[in-house]
């Protein structure tokens, strides 16, 4: 009798060390990218900020976040008296890639509605500028004819500066005159093309970027209301320990 009595009492400290061994802390150090603003929920219960958390021996349930990531749902194991690294990258989420897209879209379409216009405009106006310089050389050549032939005496030189020199100089200046109406046509075109895009553009709203991801994550811990609160969850992505 006192045999049997002897052996229940060895297996109930046994059991005792045991369950006493399991609670043993144990550490994990979290190597979590992005390493700067990343959050976890610890056991369904708790919110936390750090890279290294000293627990009870054991498995426990972490969800990690991060801006623009997605949560990571997993379980990771507490070994007594040891410490352990944790390695994970936190995947971009759905909604992130869209307003990266988006994102693109809207610069794309900035640089259409304005860059080009802007560069056309420009480039049509370095034109008309040319064109200006060349009519105005013109126009001061037939100044010029106009006083050569006042001041000619020599009827062979006054007929050829009126019937051959001036005949072609009024025809370069005609030319240069439509060639440059023309050019400040298309460059006052241009600049009013140019304006309308940039108010156009000006209407296109900015792509916001709607982060999910956090409504869920900020739903996982218990969260405070005039209602006395509420809980959330999210979904589970199983990850290895590394």
């Amino acid at each position: 009798m006192a045999s049997a009595h002897f052996h229940i009492f060895t297996w109930v400290l046994l059991l005792i060390s045991t369950t006493a061994d399991s609670q043993s802390p144990g550490t994990l150090r979290l190597f979590i990218d992005p390493g700067n603003n990343f959050s976890f929920v610890l056991d369904g219960k708790h919110r936390m900020q750090q890279r290294e958390v000293t627990l009870p021996g054991g498995p426990h349930r972490f969800q990690f976040w991060a801006p623009t990531r997605r949560i990571v749902d997993t379980t990771l194991a507490v070994f007594p008296d040891r410490t352990v690294d944790f390695t994970l990258r936190l995947p971009f989420s759905d909604e992130y890639k869209a307003y990266q897209f988006q994102m693109k879209a809207f610069r794309n379409n900035r640089k259409v509605n304005r860059l080009v216009p802007l560069l056309a405009t420009g480039a049509s106006a370095v034109v008309s500028t040319v064109l200006f310089i060349k009519y105005s050389d013109a126009h001061k050549q037939l100044e010029e004819d106009v006083a050569l032939y006042d001041a000619l005496t020599t009827p062979g030189a006054i007929r050829v500066l009126k019937e051959q020199d001036m005949v072609a100089h009024v025809d370069d200046f005609k030319k240069a005159e439509t060639r440059f109406a023309i050019s400040a046509g298309v460059t006052g075109g241009l600049a009013i093309l140019t304006g309308y895009l940039f108010v156009k553009s000006a209407r296109v709203k900015v792509p916001v970027f709607d982060d999910k991801e956090r409504v869920k994550f900020d739903g996982l811990a218990w969260m405070p209301g005039s209602k006395g609160g509420t809980w959330g969850g999210g979904f589970t992505i199983n990850m290895a320990k590394r």
